[in-house]
C-alpha cells in the first residue's frame, strides 16, 4: 500500500507455491452469536488460507455517532487481526447504510468497492449500499424506525413498517460509477483464469436493475463465481450458467 487507508488489514499473504486457497466467512452481525467469529478465526489459522474474504455485515452499526461506530470497528479490527492471513473487507448494510456509517468507513478503510488480481485471478468486491446520499438518508431513517418497532412489537410489527417493503431492504444497489469501475477492471484483465465477485445483498433481483447486469455482460463467457450474504440462509442458484452462492451464518 502507499500509506492510504485500505479495506484490508495487511498484505502478508500466507502463500505457498503448492496451494491457492482463500476463505469466505459469512455475515457476522444482525444477531451475532458470542465467540463464534473468534473460534472461526482460530480455525482459519489452522487451515491457513492465503487470505480471507467476506460478504459484509461486519459490525452492528447501531451506534449513533462517530465515536460509537469507531469503537465497533476497533473491536472488529482487533478480532480480524488475530487471523494470520490478510482480511479483505466487504461492506454490508450494517456497515454502510447511512452517510454517517459511510463516512466512518471511508475515513478508516478508504474505498467502498475495489478490485485486485492475485495469482492471475480477478477479485471484485462490491458495495451494494451504493445509493445517492438523499436516498441513503431516507433508508437510514426508515430503518431506524423499523428497528424501534421490531424491539417493541417483534417480527409482526416490523413486517408492517415502510422499511420492510423497501426494494433496497432485500436487493442491493450498484451505482453507475461503481458499475463502470468494475467493467473497466474486467476489460483491463481479459486473460485471468477466473473471476470472483463478493457482495452483500443480491444486486440482480431488483426490478429494472441494469448496472449489475452491465457487469455480468462485461464478464460475458469467462468463468466466474458470485458470493453474497445478507439473508442468513444458504441458497445456491445458477444464473447465466454460473454459480451464485448465498452464504448462511
Amino acid at each position: 500500500t502507499d500509506g492510504k487507508a485500505t479495506p484490508w488489514n495487511h498484505e502478508s499473504f500466507d502463500a505457498d507455491e503448492d496451494k491457492f486457497t482463500f476463505a469466505v466467512p459469512s455475515d457476522l452481525t444482525g444477531g451475532e452469536r458470542p465467540r463464534v467469529f473468534d473460534v472461526a478465526v482460530a480455525q482459519l489459522n489452522l487451515l491457513r488460507p492465503e487470505f480471507i474474504m467476506n460478504v459484509g455485515d461486519l459490525i452492528e452499526g447501531d451506534s449513533g455517532d462517530d465515536a460509537g461506530l469507531n469503537a465497533e470497528w476497533d473491536s472488529f479490527d482487533a478480532r480480524a487481526d488475530k487471523a494470520r492471513a490478510p482480511v479483505f473487507y466487504t461492506g454490508g448494510n450494517h456497515d454502510l447504510t447511512g452517510m454517517l456509517l459511510r463516512d466512518v468507513w471511508e475515513a478508516r478503510y478508504g474505498r467502498r468497492y475495489y478490485s485486485f488480481v492475485y495469482r492471475d485471478v480477478l477479485f471484485l468486491v462490491l458495495d451494494t449500499e451504493d445509493n445517492e446520499p438523499e436516498r441513503m438518508q431516507e433508508i437510514f431513517e426508515m430503518r431506524n424506525e423499523a428497528l424501534a418497532v421490531f424491539a417493541a412489537e417483534g417480527e409482526e410489527g416490523f413486517a408492517k413498517t415502510e422499511y420492510a417493503a423497501l426494494p433496497e431492504r432485500m436487493a442491493g444497489t450498484i451505482g453507475p460509477e461503481q458499475s463502470q469501475h468494475f467493467i473497466d477492471a474486467i476489460e483491463a484483465n481479459p486473460d485471468v483464469r477466473w473471476t470472483f465477485l463478493f457482495l452483500h445483498k443480491p444486486a440482480w433481483t431488483k426490478s429494472g436493475e441494469t448496472t449489475f447486469a452491465a457487469i455480468e455482460d462485461a464478464l460475458a463467457d469467462r468463468p466466474y463465481t458470485v458470493f453474497s450474504g445478507h439473508m442468513h440462509s444458504y441458497v445456491y442458484r445458477e444464473r447465466r450458467g454460473r454459480d451464485y452462492i448465498q452464504l448462511a451464518t
